[in-house]
């Protein structure tokens, strides 16, 4: 009997018939031999332990991997938009004594941007306060109003140990603030009028803070984030002579405490910047400044 015809090279052999078990060939294919067509004893027909040919089921030596797909990594990133109204009061001092106070309203408008552990956030924020100086015996002498405009920039990691993940996260971050404070033209204590002038003020800040979370329902969770640094570099020019001043290093803190759900949130918030009187340049220098912000946070998350 003639060898039965080889597969040409390069053929790859049929996968098995739909429906069968991976591993078996289908009732009636022969496995083939060098010798044609082998017995379930794996003898060619016409040999000396040969016996009846029958056809059956064999154990295929071909093997096709099963496709598989790697896991798709999910990437944590969440944004959010934002708006803030907050109570705005700013001190300066020279010893003891009120040298300028402001107070009124400060509104925000933010975006925040969250992909993995970097969280990032950028504000633009402005108003119009009222302003009053005052002399050295702490006299008033000036009245009028101080306009803000301003932008901010904050970068943070968010460090969370594995005991506590989902419940608290360390905060390391560095902020930026830059605005224009703009002392509309007013009036002293005798009615006389009194130009104003511009002061443009830009400050870094590092912080470190701590975050927490709590879950009050399946779609409610009370937070919390605090964060304390310092004002490490400040720069500001004023109109009114000309030459740059660098108040010396102050403190930085805020907190925030908030209901979020699953698009929206809301918050209470505090904040306070402050700065060490400046070196003498010029015969000017910038007295001992603080600012307090406090107010309400509303945000959509998506």
């Amino acid at each position: 009997m003639p060898p039965a015809p080889e597969l040409p090279v390069g053929t790859t052999p049929m996968p098995p018939a739909p429906g069968l078990p991976v591993g078996t060939t289908p009732m009636g294919s022969p496995v083939w031999s060098p010798n044609g067509p082998a017995s379930p004893s794996n003898s060619a027909p016409g040999a000396a332990n040969a016996g009846a040919w029958n056809y059956s089921p064999a154990v295929q030596t071909q093997v096709y991997p099963a496709a598989t797909a790697a896991p798709a990594v999910e990437k944590l990133a969440q944004s959010s938009w934002y708006t803030r109204v907050e109570y705005f009061h700013w001190n300066e001092r020279i010893g003891s004594l009120n040298f300028v106070n402001e107070s009124g309203a400060l509104y925000t408008l933010g975006y925040s941007r969250q992909i993995g552990i970097e969280r990032f956030r950028a504000e633009l924020f402005g108003g119009d306060v009222h302003y009053n100086s005052y002399d050295d015996t702490g006299v008033e002498n000036m009245a009028s109003n101080t306009g803000y405009l301003g932008l901010r920039g904050e970068y943070e990691m968010i460090l969370a140990p594995a005991a506590w993940e989902g419940r608290a996260a360390f905060l390391l971050g560095l902020g930026s603030r830059f605005w224009i404070r703009d002392l509309h033209d007013g009036a002293d204590y005798q009615g006389n009028p009194a130009s104003g002038y511009q002061e443009t003020w830009w400050t870094m800040y590092p912080y470190l803070g701590l975050e927490t979370h709590r879950r009050l329902g399946a779609e409610l969770d009370l937070y919390s984030e605090s964060r304390i640094g310092m004002t490490a570099m400040t720069y500001e020019f004023a109109s009114i002579n000309y030459r740059p001043l660098w108040p010396k290093v102050g403190v930085f803190a805020n907190m925030e405490i908030g209901l979020r759900g699953p698009r929206f949130f809301i918050a209470g918030r505090a904040e306070v910047m402050s700065w060490s009187v400046s070196s003498v340049i010029q015969d000017s220098y910038q007295p001992q400044s603080l600012m307090v912000t406090a107010g309400g946070r509303l945000g959509f998350m998506f």
